[in-house]
């Protein structure tokens, strides 16, 4: 910005003092500007080697006000050349040069100081600087100052506008990051781990869910806890990295061999939930079944050793009028996974099927 701004203001008193020598103003003016030119040349010179640092900024300022503004004034006729147009646009660049706080207030002092003084010259000492200035030479040089002022106007707005386009980017990134980090927190929170499943917090969750559209719409659905038989002998006998990537295969057999709208979730230890909407107890059965016997099949190598793996499964089924918890489903679920452990592992029993249920339950 202060690059641009320099860049800008030299070419002021360059064209003021190339107006000057094409209009024969007088010998004073041509110097003003010359000197004035001269002035900010060297500040411009300093910050191509210095770089941006307060004290570029400080004699930037100073210089600004001090010499070219005065340079600048005399040279274009004070107020009768309409320069005064101009002078005003320093308050601007004040506030664009200087930063918040005190520095900025004394600079605004110094600018108040100097506007001051260059009026009351004009009305004073500046008019002999000009005895014989005619009127077509006035009405150029406020057409120039005219100009000139629109054009600082423009530099000013086109600044601040890429500087606000600078700041909106930052912020649209910064709000980008702080989604993404939100949702990777979010994600971690949900997904297990290892497997790369929903872990028990979202099972939970999207069960509930499930089976409140299920119950307000009238429909069926159906829970499946899957348990891996002699997990801790895998475990015990191979490690524990054998069998956390026995867990990942099964995970991923379950999610392979499950639809869209069913959900697979890791429960906990070697145990995990598949959640079936639009399910009844034949389905659910069918389904077991099918996820038993892939893995079952699934012949999985670990470390050069190849491995056989079965589960057993506990589910439960009900039909969307008949009012009932998840704590209700899950404890029939689980009971009916126990049965099956109990009475030889490696199969599918349902909770309705139990010594003790009365059938199916209602609709």
């Amino acid at each position: 910005m202060l690059r641009s701004l320099l860049i800008g203001l030299f070419a002021v008193p360059v064209l003021i003092f190339a107006l000057n020598l094409v209009l024969q103003t007088g010998e004073a003016p041509t110097i003003a500007a010359a000197f004035s030119a001269a002035a900010f040349l060297a500040i411009f010179l300093v910050y191509r080697r210095s770089g941006n640092t307060a004290g570029i900024r400080l004699a930037t300022v100073v210089v600004l006000l001090i010499i070219v503004v005065p340079s600048a004034f005399i040279s274009n006729a004070g107020l009768d050349g309409g320069f005064g147009y101009f002078v005003l646009m320093f308050g601007l660049i004040v506030v664009s040069i200087t930063r918040e706080g005190r520095e900025r207030i004394w600079f605004s002092v110094l600018y108040a100081l100097v506007v001051t003084t260059l009026v009351v010259g004009d009305l004073t000492i500046l008019p002999d600087l000009y005895p014989d200035i005619s009127r077509s030479t006035l009405r150029l040089k406020r057409a120039y100052s005219l100009i000139v002022s629109a054009a600082t106007v423009y530099i000013l707005f086109q600044i601040y506008a890429s500087r606000y386009m600078q700041e909106h980017r930052r912020l649209v990134e910064s709000q980008r990051r702080i989604q993404s980090y939100n949702d990777e927190l979010f994600r971690q929170a949900r997904i297990d781990s290892l497997t790369g499943v929903p872990n028990r917090r979202d099972g939970i969750e999207r069960v509930q869910a499930i089976m409140e559209i299920a119950e307000r719409n009238g429909r069926d659905f159906a829970l499946l806890l899957c348990d891996m038989d002699h997990f801790k002998t895998f475990n015990d006998e191979f490690g524990h990295d054998c069998g956390d990537f026995l867990l990942k295969e099964v995970a991923q057999e379950l999610q392979r061999n499950t639809r869209a709208q069913d959900f697979v979730a890791r429960w906990g230890g070697e145990e995990f939930l598949v959640a079936l909407p639009e399910t009844g107890i034949d389905g659910a059965l069918e389904l077991g079944e099918k996820l038993r016997k892939h893995i079952e099949q699934l012949d999985l190598v670990y470390n050069s050793t190849r491995h056989r793996l079965t589960v057993t499964i506990g589910l439960t089924a009900r039909r969307g009028g008949a009012a009932a918890t998840i704590d209700t489903c899950l404890k029939e679920a689980d009971r009916a996974l126990y049965y099956g452990k109990e009475h030889g592992r490696n199969q599918t029993v349902s909770a309705l099927s139990l010594p003790g249920q009365n059938g199916p339950n209602p609709t």
